[in-house]
């Protein structure tokens, strides 16, 4: 009797661990700028618990792409929205890792989302060269920044640029990071969206930190809008398996919003940081709609 009672209370324990993220995701809807540490943590422990159980097929490709969709809207709400003390930064920076971790779950290079991982783990990067610079010698950050810039250089990807002059204005060294095992490149994955390359010589003192700030509001926006194109492919996919195709208006949203993003980072390259703002205004909203009109 005893054993059985153990085994129900162990199953009971598997089912809420499965169902965390979930219930993280809601209590962080609820709570948004009052949030704490301990909630980003359980976010976090949810989010790596579901990497390890999603399986590589279609099935839980799509299952990923949307939570991670889900995920992402959140954390950059948060972002906003919280102080970037020492204890929340981490905490936020580690949940982007692991939406990055839950992107490359599977051993199906068909069904790894390795463009979005990679815009992840960039919001990582910043985040905590952002902590490093008000929190310099914290051992916690210098070694999470190694980290992450070694998965983004395993998949491929650039580390943000403008980290090197964060808004105070102090010169930062690039960690070199020591790149990890290569990751095989999914097929077909929606396209990815660049990162801006901002000349800071070209940006007036007086405007660098709304510059900076428009940069961090890209990568968010980016990351979401991966998030959405990523469910948008999950879907094409499923379709597709059954000889049919997407609807246009799915097709004509994706393109509106792949528009508005180039359309940033093209204002960004040329240090038009306010209009480069009012094409992530566009572009935040496009996702938004694309997310509504799938359902999420």
């Amino acid at each position: 009797m005893k054993k059985a009672v153990a085994v129900l209370l162990l199953v009971s324990a598997v089912g809420c661990l499965a169902q965390s993220t979930d219930t993280a995701l809601a209590i962080l809807e609820q709570r948004r700028g009052r949030a704490s540490v301990s909630d980003v943590r359980g976010l976090s422990s949810g989010l790596s618990y579901d990497a390890n159980q999603y399986r590589s097929g279609q099935e839980g490709y799509s299952a990923r792409m949307v939570r991670a969709a889900k995920t992402l809207a959140y954390l950059n709400a948060m972002r906003n929205a919280t102080g970037m003390d020492v204890g929340m930064g981490l905490a936020l920076a580690g949940a982007y890792e692991n939406v990055g971790a839950m992107q490359l779950s599977g051993s199906d290079p068909r069904y790894l989302d390795r463009n979005g991982a990679i815009l992840s783990y960039q919001n990582s990067y910043l985040m905590l060269n952002q902590l490093n610079a008000q929190y310099p010698n914290d051992p916690r950050i210098t070694g999470q920044i190694s980290m992450v810039a070694g998965r983004v250089r395993a998949l491929g990807g650039s580390l943000p640029i403008w980290v090197s002059m964060p808004y105070g204005g102090q010169q930062m060294e690039r960690p070199s990071g020591i790149p990890e095992q290569h990751i095989p490149v999914a097929k077909g994955q929606p396209a990815s969206f660049d990162m801006p390359r901002l000349d800071w010589a070209k940006v007036p003192e007086a405007s660098r930190k709304a510059c900076g700030e428009s940069l961090e509001r890209y990568i968010g926006a980016a990351a979401s809008a991966q998030g959405a194109m990523s469910v948008l492919d999950s879907l094409r996919m499923s379709v597709e398996s059954r000889g049919l195709s997407l609807r246009a208006d799915y097709i004509t949203g994706a393109a509106r919003l792949q528009d508005r993003m180039r359309s940033a980072r093209e204002s960004l390259d040329h240090a038009d940081c306010a209009k480069a703002d009012e094409w992530l205004s566009m572009a935040e909203g496009e996702t938004k709609r694309l997310l509504k009109d799938l359902g999420q």
